[in-house]
């Protein structure tokens, strides 16, 4: 499991890693790399629900004035299809989760939640987020990129985890704060 989580965060921490440079380029063109990355990213990682980002309009918007306001970029599957979306966030406030996120400022696995941050999708999940900050030159926040995995690619460890000698045994995974990630019983 820690193997899988490694892999997943190592694609995240990259790609922030590479959108470090983003006042090279001009806003638009900038946005349009970084959609082409995620054309290419997504499609190889089948376990990503969600692909997605957050970028502060300061950052990238020299006539954006607020602390707050984003632009999100996604790829995500909804009933096995790939699709995309760009939208513009917290153009009257950060909510909490994001404001977290953001002060934060550090990578950082979500506790588990029921996906609500991909409008449009005709289903939920119960997932994590991998999150990896966007940083400029002096380490300040400008963003960050995340991936979304569902308990079901945990379900699918958990299942397969035999305990040879113990009778009647079985696996389980709690999260940190005690909820189940994987159990034989997928009602829980």
């Amino acid at each position: 499991i820690q193997g899988k989580m490694d892999k997943n965060m190592a694609v995240v921490r990259t790609l922030a890693l590479s959108f470090s440079n983003y006042n090279y380029l001009p806003k638009d063109k900038m946005m349009d790399f970084v959609n082409k990355m995620y054309e290419d990213v997504f499609p190889a990682y089948p376990n990503f629900y969600n692909l997605w980002d957050s970028w502060e309009l300061r950052a990238i918007d020299t006539s954006w004035e607020k602390s707050h306001g984003r632009i999100v970029n996604q790829r995500f599957r909804d009933q096995g299809i790939i699709k995309s979306a760009q939208t513009i966030r917290s153009k009257k406030g950060d909510n909490e989760i994001y404001t977290n996120i953001k002060t934060s400022n550090r990578e950082m696995v979500l506790p588990l939640y029921f996906d609500v941050f991909t409008e449009g999708k005709s289903e939920r999940k119960l997932m994590t987020s991998l999150l990896a900050p966007i940083q400029n030159e002096e380490n300040e926040y400008v963003g960050v990129v995340a991936v979304d995995i569902t308990m079901d690619e945990f379900q699918e460890t958990i299942k397969d985890i035999s305990m040879s000698g113990l009778e009647g045994s079985y696996s389980f995974l709690l999260s940190h704060n005690g909820k189940y990630a994987g159990h034989p019983d997928t009602s829980l």
